[in-house]
């Protein structure tokens, strides 16, 4: 009877030290995962911080730039410019359209003249 239970002792340590070996490697991987989660984390909180200063770079450069003498002078110039750039718009989309306008009344033309 003894014999038995030694026996059946030893099977039930057997399985739970395989379980324990399985769960341990489980274990290793997760911390395995969790570290290299923690590097690409690190790595992307270092580049976003990069790009941090970048942006309060360019965003003090422009402020430099909308600040001076030179650009507050030739803002009217701009405008002009937002201006014709407007007008040359709406003329070149009337001259285009004015040609498609030729274009059907000289075939209404020839349609026409040629009974």
């Amino acid at each position: 009877m003894r014999e038995r239970l030694q026996k059946s002792f030893d099977i039930v340590m057997a399985k739970q030290e395989k379980e324990k070996a399985n769960n341990n490697n489980k274990v290793k991987a997760k911390n395995k995962t969790i570290s290299k989660l923690k590097n690409d984390l690190d790595k992307k909180t270092k580049e976003l911080n990069e790009k941090n200063k970048q942006n309060e770079k360019l965003t003090l450069k422009v402020q430099n730039i909308e600040n001076s003498k030179s650009w507050k002078l030739t803002k009217p110039l701009r405008h002009l410019g937002k201006i014709i750039e407007i007008v040359f718009l709406y003329l070149s989309k009337a001259i285009y359209l004015s040609c498609l306008f030729k274009k059907d009344e000289l075939f209404m033309y020839a349609i026409y003249n040629d009974r």
